[in-house]
């Protein structure tokens, strides 16, 4: 990724990374004709972060579930108008294979209201279990992570920055201290 964004004279810092992505090691081929744009998204989907870029310095922030809130919303902080919505994610059982390995990860909740959806990856390019463990688990946390949706209108905080985790709670709608990254619209 730091050469690709380089061609473009953009740089980028790793130092909120996840595990996965500061620890991947893959072969990845850019194709003919391929825009950056299409080959940074590809880099992506294999980690479970985010790319923020602040003036023409980007950094990779990791998305844990661990994540810990930077704001809260609804208590001091009012709450305007909010829309809340949750879907069944798209797969909520994970398959990735490597050259020697297979790992599993699974959204056990998922599996028992819907059944199970099963994706299966292919990337030779792992080559321990762990890293094919860690590249199950990244992809299952994207699928939680765009089943939720939602926006929320309050009065302007001056602060407030894209993808840190914030606190809402919202009576009017029974949310109530729900965790949610703030992502652009």
């Amino acid at each position: 990724m730091k050469f690709i964004l380089a061609r473009g004279g953009l740089e980028i810092s790793a130092t909120g990374a996840s595990s996965e992505a500061a620890n991947l090691e893959s072969s990845f081929t850019i194709h003919p004709w391929e825009s950056g744009t299409s080959a940074v998204r590809r880099l992506l989907e294999k980690v479970p972060d985010v790319l923020l870029f602040q003036g023409h310095s980007g950094s990779l922030v990791g998305t844990l579930a661990s994540d810990t809130t930077d704001y809260s919303y609804g208590t001091d902080h009012v709450i305007s108008q909010g829309q809340y919505q949750s879907s069944s994610q798209e797969y909520n059982q994970v398959q990735v294979f490597c050259s020697a390995d297979v790992a599993e990860a699974f959204t056990w909740v998922e599996v028992d209201q819907v059944f199970d959806r099963l994706l299966q990856i292919h990337d030779l390019n792992l080559d321990t279990l762990s890293k094919t463990q860690d590249s199950a688990n990244a992809t299952l946390r994207g699928q939680f992570l765009s089943s939720l949706h939602g926006e929320i209108t309050v009065p302007t905080n001056c602060v407030q920055e894209l993808y840190p985790v914030i606190k809402i709670t919202d009576s009017a709608t029974g949310f109530a201290a729900a965790k949610r990254r703030v992502m652009w619209m």
